[in-house]
């Protein structure tokens, strides 16, 4: 019955009283034994259960046991962080936790304020939060507006958030109100500040196609090497580093506005000083993007401002076999006339002239016998450019290895065949017998 402990009880049960609002229940199970200061595996208490419940009458008996109205949890929210966002009751149990000593200035360990997780402006005021003012001038670049506020309130900090977790720098860059934006600045706004999705205002400049932004805030001493939070399902999960959670790093803004094909932009941040070889949270750099767009103008200027043609991404071991996999010719000279590597393997041994052998890309596979690539060498299976020509029916690659690498087609696979012995089709077969490879008849399609 209410009031009473269970003959047989665990001392977590204190947090389910909380949460059912079972004042109670508390008391009884604190005669019990149970220390009010109980917490679960990620340092939870009750009293923070009971902020986040709404749970105002329960709050109070922990409050009148003991219980430390700021303790802190292993993320370093206080039970006013919880109270903020309560799903019942917001205004109520945020007044009982203040009324008791509860410490708005304190931050979580992502440098968080209680007031930033309330959605409401009432919530906000309560907590100590910033005026509205400062995001609807920025939002909309009020700049005499803010003059206003500050004239009002010369201390007023701009180093704030919204509920959607915006700085009013952010909003500023975002909508390229330039005048806002200096304005910030001149106040004292941190140039580099991050909102909850890790963009600084410089991503968001970038975004949105504000050249004049962004160059006002590299004036300001931006960085360019700031990156952004993935926020992919994959991206997902615990990330810890001595206690403290973190996001994985994902995109600069020279990977926003590559990824946006906006080389106008690229050609600003690059002049700047970016980095153009930096890897998003997926191993991916500004020129595998610009490849897979098909982009020769932006890979031109990244390759141009020094971009590793050589480095490799999860999905290709170079640049040069993603061009070639995918037959981009232009793309592909590019990549070799700036050195990139011809026969570079990858884990499986397959080189760029096999991955457009198989892929039946004749004019990329004589692009690279042209540059050098050498057609003899064998991947771990074994296989040649012209067998893997040969078993997947490619008769324009097998003309072209002929003319331009005719030895290759004497090479025989890890079973000792040529590749007319592996020819897919008759054609394929008869082609290169007569072309000197070797005798051979349709082996029909193979793996």
């Amino acid at each position: 019955m209410a009031g009473q402990a269970p003959p047989s009880f665990r001392p977590d049960a204190i947090l389910q009283q909380a949460r059912s609002n079972n004042a109670a229940g508390i008391r009884a199970l604190m005669k019990a034994g149970v220390p009010v200061e109980f917490s679960n595996q990620i340092g939870q208490t009750a009293l923070h259960v009971a902020a986040l419940w709404g749970s105002v009458e329960a709050a109070k008996e922990l409050l009148d046991l003991g219980a430390d109205v700021n303790v802190e949890n292993t993320r370093g929210s206080t039970p006013l962080h919880f109270a903020a966002g309560a799903k019942a009751r917001t205004r109520e149990i945020c007044e009982l936790l203040l009324d008791a000593g509860g410490d708005t200035g304190l931050s979580d360990l992502s440098g968080r304020l209680p007031y930033e997780a309330a959605e409401s402006d009432e919530i906000r005021a309560l907590l100590d939060g910033p005026d509205p003012r400062i995001f609807a001038c920025s939002a909309s670049g009020d700049v005499a507006g803010l003059r206003q506020l500050y004239e009002e309130d010369p201390q007023h900090d701009t180093d704030v958030f919204n509920a959607d977790g915006m700085a009013p720098l952010h909003l500023a860059a975002r909508g390229g109100h330039m005048g806002a934006v200096a304005f910030l600045l001149q106040k004292g706004s941190f140039v580099d500040m991050q909102d909850w999705d890790g963009n600084s205002a410089l991503h968001h400049a970038v975004r949105e196609g504000h050249k004049g932004v962004v160059t006002l805030l590299i004036r300001g001493k931006a960085s360019l090497s700031v990156r952004n939070f993935n926020k992919s399902e994959y991206g997902q999960g615990s990330w810890n580093s001595g206690g403290r959670q973190l996001q994985p790093l994902h995109q600069t803004p020279l990977t926003v506005a590559v990824e946006a094909g906006d080389a106008e932009m690229a050609e600003v941040l690059l002049s700047a000083g970016a980095d153009p070889s930096c890897v998003d949270f997926d191993g991916k750099a500004p020129l595998h993007e610009a490849l897979e767009m098909q982009d020769d103008e932006l890979a031109e200027l990244l390759i141009r401002h020094g971009a590793d043609v050589n480095r490799g991404s999860k999905d290709f071991a170079s640049p040069l076999h993603q061009a070639a996999n995918r037959g981009m010719l232009a793309l592909l000279r590019l990549l070799v006339s700036k050195g990139a590597a011809l026969d570079a393997a990858d884990e499986g041994g397959w080189t760029p002239v096999m991955l457009a052998a198989r892929a039946g890309k004749a004019a990329a596979v004589e692009a690279l016998l042209v540059a050098g690539a050498d057609a003899c060498i064998k991947n771990s299976a074994g296989a040649t450019a012209a067998h893997l020509a040969a078993v997947n029916g490619k008769p324009d690659v097998c003309r072209c290895l002929a003319q331009h690498a005719p030895a290759a087609l004497a090479v025989t696979n890890a079973e000792g065949k040529t590749p007319a012995e592996v020819a897919k089709t008759p054609e394929v077969a008869a082609l290169l017998a007569a072309a000197g490879g070797g005798g051979g008849s349709a082996a029909g399609e193979q793996p």
